[in-house]
């Protein structure tokens, strides 16, 4: 054997190790990989809240209260329900509007029951659905001109997209700004916020002559009735809630009772949603309507717009 041979079979044998060990780096990196994924993966799955939102109930003086609590990090999500037509919320129509059947619905904005159009402003998947500057009862109402600007801009309930990946939930007035990285994804104006502070006055809800006395008061917030309310606690979780009156037909709450409870369940930040006869919640395949007539008969009044409470997608 030469020289020459002996170098040349020297080179394949290197050749050959270097290749094993090569080879041998890219499947070490290709197992890391996959198992670095599936442990982030599991991390993921392990983030999110994987039971369902349930229904609490508890008997108040007042009547029944009921809240369901949902949280950014839950497998199911916000979603604005907006029908052309007004419908109860035990309609199919609102099961209609989203690939899975909503495990929750309680009414939302306010409407014009004469011509069945919003009076609040709506946000679904991130485009105005809702617009009260095109409701002709509410623009061209004599009564409601020196309101306007204030009806205009009342607090709301928004549903974001952030990080591209979670929602997040804050209550705002119309007017404020949408934070930097975030997308408007739902939004449900109503009123008056009812935490930290009231501002019916500042929303147009109420009104004062100069010797003190209230001229103005469309919702009655004194006055005892079926409410229906949302609010976030400090950890950022949704609390959506309804009271019912007793079955005679009689209870319910006004604003600052409303207020009161909405502090029991952790909530630091709160607005009304349309109350009295809309008051009214589906959960499964439950109904409770919140207003009760004075025959003991449950007043079964159709909405406008609803919250929906669904799988993600």
């Amino acid at each position: 054997m030469t020289l020459f041979s002996s170098f040349r079979g020297l080179e394949k044998t290197l050749l050959l190790s270097l290749s094993l060990l090569v080879m041998g780096g890219i499947v070490f990196a290709k197992v890391h990989q996959s198992v670095s994924l599936k442990k982030c993966q599991k991390q993921d799955l392990n983030s999110l809240q994987m039971e369902s939102p349930s229904l609490e109930r508890k008997e108040i003086p007042q009547g029944t209260f009921y809240s369901l609590k949902i949280s950014p990090r839950s497998i199911y999500r916000l979603h604005l329900g907006l029908s052309p037509k007004l419908h109860t919320v035990d309609s199919p129509f609102w099961e209609s509007l989203t690939p899975q059947k909503p495990l929750f619905i309680i009414n939302a904005g306010f409407f014009d029951p004469a011509n069945q159009l919003t009076t609040s402003f709506l946000t679904q998947d991130s485009v105005r659905v809702g617009n009260p500057k095109l409701n002709p009862h509410l623009m061209e109402n004599p009564k409601l001109k020196p309101y306007i600007p204030q009806i205009l801009n009342r607090s709301e309930f928004r549903v974001y997209r952030c990080d591209a990946s979670r929602q997040q939930f804050e209550i705002a007035w119309h007017q404020a700004p949408i934070p930097i990285d975030c997308v408007l994804e739902s939004a449900i104006g109503a009123g008056p916020l009812l935490l930290p502070q009231r501002t019916d006055k500042e929303e147009g809800f109420v009104d004062f002559d100069t010797q003190g006395r209230r001229v103005r008061d469309p919702i009655g917030v004194d006055a005892a009735n079926a409410r229906s309310a949302i609010g976030l606690t400090s950890e950022g979780d949704a609390v959506l809630v309804m009271v019912a009156q007793h079955p005679d037909g009689s209870g319910g709450v006004n604003l600052a009772e409303l207020s009161g409870l909405l502090q029991q369940e952790g909530v630091v930040r709160a607005l009304a949603l349309d109350g009295g006869s809309s008051s009214s919640l589906r959960y499964k395949d439950e109904v409770i309507w919140g207003k009760i007539n004075s025959k003991g008969q449950a007043v079964r009044r159709p909405v406008k717009s609803v919250w929906l409470v669904v799988p993600h997608k």
